[in-house]
């Protein structure tokens, strides 16, 4: 797997491809850019890589406008200082954001993501001008309520009614506190971004819960919790280990 780095402070590039190479020894990095100037001109004559790791204020102006004159063909994880809603922006529009200084956990689960969902047939293009002005509002706006349909007729569920959305044989419910199952026409990839961070958490690839909704959890094998909600489910939740501490944080705040 080859990538690029584009950052302009020496320190958090070198201490990045260190990272890099500790969690993924075999991929290679194949350049870095401290400018907006020198990354355009490279990637106007060159090949871009499988991914990009890139820092949002360069030397020369603001990253984004690197991929307004070469149009990516890779995904981006962003690394940023930025605050928190400008965070959140930056996770909707991108693979993934790092906050600097950067946790080696959550390089990892970056960079997890980036294999799980982003195959060549996944990739999506960046809508950096709309990413901008969402950095530029201050603030996130999270879903209230759904549509949903039974046969003939439509009616809606509030957000704070639902206890869990639930991925299973490529369909996607949401499953309300009063044992109700609903059908939704998204993916839970598009649902984690348009929920609000605070009340709802990607447990994992199949399951986002509201903090109501989990009862307690408990110490799993290997580092996992094992999470015991309501209402209940045949299997529990797992948390991975890499997910572990987030969780723990999510469920303390």
């Amino acid at each position: 797997m080859k990538y690029c780095i584009i950052e302009d402070e020496k320190h958090s590039r070198l201490m990045l491809e260190a990272l890099i190479k500790k969690v993924r020894p075999t991929w290679v990095c194949t350049n870095f850019f401290d400018r907006v100037s020198t990354a355009v001109e490279w990637y106007k004559e060159n090949p871009q890589p499988d991914l990009f790791f890139v820092d949002v204020q360069l030397k020369d102006g603001v990253s984004f406008s690197i991929f307004e004159q070469v149009k990516s063909e890779a995904p981006i994880i962003f690394t940023t200082a930025y605050d928190e809603f400008a965070i959140r922006a930056f996770e909707v529009k991108s693979v993934d954001y790092l906050l600097k200084p950067i946790d080696e956990n959550k390089l990892v689960l970056a960079i997890s993501k980036f294999e799980e969902y982003h195959s060549e047939t996944e990739r999506k293009q960046t809508d950096f001008d709309e990413l901008l002005a969402l950095v530029k509002s201050g603030k996130q706006e999270y879903r209230k309520r759904f549509m949903v349909s039974n046969v003939d007729s439509y009616f809606k569920i509030d957000v704070g009614d639902i206890a869990f959305f639930k991925s299973e044989n490529g369909l996607t419910k949401a499953i309300l506190f009063n044992g109700e199952e609903h059908h939704l026409d998204l993916t839970l990839e598009k649902l984690e971004y348009q929920l609000d961070p605070i009340q709802f958490f990607r447990a994992n690839r199949h399951l986002i819960l509201h903090i109501d909704a989990v009862v307690k959890f408990e110490n799993y094998f290997g580092g996992k919790l094992s999470v015991f909600t309501k209402p209940s489910q045949k299997e529990d939740a797992i948390i991975s280990r890499l997910k572990a501490s987030a969780f723990k944080k999510w469920f303390d705040q």
